[in-house]
């Protein structure tokens, strides 16, 4: 029998969540292997280690999956060296986003590993029975795979996976993601109907552009493993909950209440999903009352919190540069669906990205008023990410054929176009950082499992005070350039002090209840 060590690296955010992509993967290994192999799925986050090391010096292992994150590549470069000291004979394979958006860059340095794209239920067992076999010419007839093979880069076609084959999958890091108020997480579609934004890399990841739903009794039968395992808040990871088949989520929502009529989910359950803004505003399937229609169903059925990825105010980041499909008043619309409603929003915001120019700044931020999203606890001051093999990526890629991917972030470095944009954005981003941790521990608390006695609402309210105080400075600054007036770095330095004197009576009216949270709550590290 051969061991096999599945890993997800996780990221370096104090916030778990559950390891589901290798969770995934265990049960197709077993079913394709069979006795001929035992699989051990371990992560990084819930053992809070740096490196695979530990695992390695207890067990002998044939083969090693590491899933890698954004912002972990140091974990990776350390889980690497572990597996040459310690495991120099065990193969390798690398999945998740860099083996997706990275691998030529990642076999560049590693060249020894196999990098599976995308999906892996069906390529990474196969590869897995090839590599153990010691037939390695078969690997090159594998769909979603890229590795070096006599000094050359080997790229295999794509193929989407059909989910309605999919394996239920084997929750054994689930009962500590639970001890450590986590997030528990669960699949009901893959990919996006409309699959056009310039920014997503939804179609390299499922090899296409359809929208695949699982099957109901598949969904059903997930939420009801995770409800008997104590999970009161589960996050569906699906990028478009809705798709394009409405009556499907009708049903769902119908044999989740049936569920929990007959007890055998709980009656507490409460759902996140993730939605386009026009999906909320009923486009394509009967416009804003069926969709309000659907969304109460859904909310009887337990749901409490919705994703938008409104991403922008701007008018042309919108229609030109992310090709969202959408303009800012149905954006508006879609937020106000939402909390008429009562359900929670969350929110996706992009504010700057390369093209960025001081006028569109302010549109921004107009929109952020309208909106009445200043006081949210989303992050809404962020830039955009040039991922590799999206499409913004593939046309940065074009333009700037000497850019090299930052494998840390997996995304193109960039300067701004706009010398006013970039002073702005990087003022903000020194102001950010002496809250920053903190914010994010807080996110934390309020993403996972909520203790009994303690309310998302309380933790959600502190960050939103936060949040405004943000867009109150980023208004201030840019303001300074707006006005056309000399010594624009005096004039920043006293928005600074001035906010400071904010900041400091905001953190001193919170200080007692955030610090009492974050030492309860936080993930420290050991």
């Amino acid at each position: 029998m051969k061991n096999v060590l599945l890993v997800d690296l996780g990221t370096p955010r104090d916030e778990i969540s559950e390891p589901l992509g290798i969770e995934t993967l265990a049960p197709y290994v077993e079913a394709a292997l069979g006795d001929q192999v035992s699989v051990d799925v371990k992560s990084l986050e819930l053992d809070n280690l740096e490196t695979v090391q530990p695992y390695l010096e207890q067990k002998k292992y044939a083969a090693i999956g590491l899933s890698t994150k954004i912002r972990a590549y140091d974990k990776f470069q350390r889980s690497m060296a572990a597996t040459m000291h310690y495991a120099s004979e065990s193969k390798v394979f690398i999945g998740d986003i860099l083996a997706t958006y990275a691998y030529d860059d990642v076999l560049g340095q590693y060249p020894e590993v196999i990098c599976v794209r995308g999906e892996g239920e069906e390529s990474f067992p196969l590869a897995l029975k090839a590599v153990f076999e010691q037939d390695d010419a078969r690997l090159e007839g594998i769909s979603n795979l890229a590795f070096i093979r006599s000094g050359r880069l080997v790229e295999t076609e794509r193929a989407p996976f059909d989910v309605k084959k999919a394996l239920l999958p084997k929750r054994l890091l689930t009962q500590e993601v639970l001890k450590q108020h986590g997030i528990g997480r669960l699949e009901a579609s893959r990919g996006c109907a409309y699959a056009n934004c310039g920014f997503c890399g939804v179609i390299e990841k499922y090899a296409g552009r359809e929208w695949k739903p699982f099957p109901l009794e598949f969904i059903l039968q997930d939420l009801t493993v995770l409800s008997e395992l104590g999970f009161i808040s589960p996050y569906f990871t699906d990028e478009d909950f809705f798709g394009n088949d409405t009556d499907r989520v009708t049903q769902l929502a119908g044999l989740i209440g049936e569920g929990k009529r007959a007890g055998n989910i709980n009656r507490d359950i409460n759902l996140y999903i993730n939605l386009r803004a026009n999906s909320i505003l009923g486009v394509g399937f009967g416009g804003e009352e069926e969709a309000v229609k659907l969304l109460t169903q859904l909310k009887v059925a337990g749901l409490r919190e919705v994703f938008v990825g409104i991403e922008s105010g701007c008018k042309d980041q919108l229609a030109k540069r992310y090709t969202k499909g959408v303009t800012k008043q149905k954006n508006i619309r879609a937020i106000n669906i939402l909390r008429d409603l009562g359900l929670e929003v969350d929110l996706g915001f992009i504010f700057f990205d390369e093209d960025s120019e001081l006028p569109e700044l302010r549109e921004n931020l107009n929109f952020i008023y309208e909106a009445n999203i200043a006081r949210h606890d989303c992050q809404l001051i962020k830039r955009l990410r040039v991922e590799p093999r999206t499409p913004i990526g593939v046309k940065f890629a074009a333009t700037h054929p000497s850019a090299k991917i930052d494998l840390n972030a997996v995304e193109y470095p960039y300067r701004f176009k706009s010398a006013a944009v970039e002073a702005i954005f990087y003022t903000f981003c020194e102001w950010q950082r002496a809250d920053l941790d903190v914010i994010y521990n807080l996110q934390a608390f309020c993403r996972g499992e909520i203790p009994s006695g303690y309310s998302r609402q309380e933790v959600k309210g502190i960050i939103s005070q936060y949040r405004e105080l943000d867009v109150q400075f980023l208004d201030a600054v840019i303001a300074v350039f707006e006005d056309g007036q000399d010594n624009k770095d005096g004039r920043v330095r006293e928005v600074i002090k001035e906010f400071a004197v904010h900041r400091n009576t905001l953190d001193s009216f919170l200080a007692q209840r955030v610090y009492w949270l974050n030492s309860n709550f936080r993930r420290f590290k050991t």
